[in-house]
């Protein structure tokens, strides 16, 4: 009967264990704006900005792009400069909700 109370008292235990992650405060980070046409403005040194529109009579949303912003064609990094050649066509704007750049910018040919 004692192991029994003990069994128990331990599955009691680790269900409450592996149950404690679920009570936790989820606080985003990132959000992303899909554009149906990207506006790009690139330097030399690889910093400029980047905005979209989710639709043709939505607000334009407007990123600074850094020299950490990373592009990604068909799921492959690239370098930034290949960013020029996505200026008009759709693209997906992964930006820091708190400083507002552009983290990563994501499209596909």
């Amino acid at each position: 009967m004692r192991s029994r109370i003990i069994h128990l008292a331990l599955t009691m235990f680790l269900a409450l264990v592996v149950t404690t992650p679920a009570w936790a405060t989820i606080i985003p980070v990132e959000e992303a704006v899909e554009a149906v046409s990207l506006v790009v403005r690139l330097d030399d040194d690889l910093t400029g900005t980047v905005a979209g529109r989710s639709c043709g009579a939505c607000e334009l949303k407007r990123f600074p792009v850094t020299t950490a912003t990373e592009a990604y064609e068909n799921n492959l990094r690239v370098d930034l400069r290949r960013l020029l050649d996505q200026h008009g066509k759709p693209a997906t704007i992964i930006y820091n909700l708190r400083s507002g750049k552009a983290t990563r910018i994501l499209w596909i040919r």
